[in-house]
């Protein structure tokens, strides 16, 4: 008997949703576009080696009321309401939901929409970014998956292998939230001060005062990730966090690539989840206050 063809919806063609769109393409994966395609019909995907490729977007459009098995939901942060709202009649109740959003807090909004839905949430490591038409793969990294709601088990679905053989490692764990709060560290430190010193990832190790600062954002954190990840110790987080920016030195942080572009910025889901788990634990994080007071009120003014 011939095996099912794994099938995979994308909703939101920034640099995540393609990079995703060409690697489960390559793999044998059916693949398709919902919701509005971008700006741009063409698409030009650099890979790590180097090599181009040319992606005509509209090759990968869905049929109207096409099936919707597994729906990777890539769209930023901030548009992720309206996002499910959107395209909510377009899924069956099997349809299974993977959130990749940057920060915390989306299985809220997701299952506030969704609630009779198998939700899951994941995070991405590997650098990609986005110029006009071009989606660079910058830096190898890795993706976690699990489980954000009590319709989705705790045992891996059949689309983790699918993404595992696309884009490896893909990592499946029943408890997610600590690996989604070391990504909201790294996240936290590294994307707002790019905004404010509009500098590339690696200035923030290359440059003293730039550093000092970052170390003033990860040492203020302590606390809380002491209460959210005891594993990990907060000399392990720093070494993380500067691994990340040296790895990722001549990145353009996707918070300083939406402000450069006049976008909003995930500030909410990252900042602003910092701030509100620690006003929850009792814990003042001034620097990071002032931080995220400066980005709202210089970003909205620009």
């Amino acid at each position: 008997m011939m095996q099912k063809k794994p099938r995979f919806s994308i909703l939101g063609l920034g640099a995540t949703g393609t990079l995703w769109l060409q690697k489960l393409a390559a793999a044998d994966c059916f693949v398709d576009i919902v919701g509005r395609l971008p700006q741009y019909p063409t698409t030009n995907f650099i890979a790590l080696d180097g090599n181009q490729q040319s992606i005509n977007l509209s090759d990968y459009k869905a049929a109207i009321n096409a099936q919707i098995d597994t729906l990777l939901v890539c769209v930023k942060s901030y548009q992720l309401r309206d996002a499910l709202t959107t395209i909510k009649p377009q899924l069956s109740p099997t349809t299974q939901i993977l959130l990749l959003q940057n920060g915390m807090g989306h299985e809220v909004v997701a299952r506030s929409i969704l609630p009779q839905h198998a939700i899951f949430i994941g995070t991405l490591t590997h650098g990609v970014t986005r110029s006009e038409n071009t989606i660079h793969h910058t830096g190898e990294g890795a993706v976690t998956l699990g489980p954000a709601s009590a319709k989705a088990n705790t045992t891996p679905p059949e689309f983790v292998a699918a993404m595992n053989n696309a884009l490896p490692p893909v990592d499946w764990q029943a408890n997610i939230e600590p690996s989604l709060w070391r990504k909201l560290a790294i996240n936290a430190a590294i994307n707002p001060l790019t905004v404010l010193f509009q500098c590339k990832n690696g200035a923030l190790i290359e440059q003293p005062e730039y550093r000092q600062r970052l170390d003033q954002l990860i040492d203020e954190m302590g606390p809380v990730l002491q209460v959210k990840i005891p594993e990990l110790a907060i000399e392990a987080v720093r070494e993380m966090i500067h691994e990340v920016a040296r790895n990722t030195a001549q990145n353009t942080s996707s918070m300083l690539q939406d402000h450069l572009n006049g976008q909003p910025l995930e500030l909410e889901s990252i900042t602003g989840h910092l701030l509100s788990t620690a006003k929850q634990l009792a814990i003042p994080l001034p620097t990071h206050r002032w931080l995220y007071e400066q980005l709202l009120n210089n970003h909205c003014a620009n």
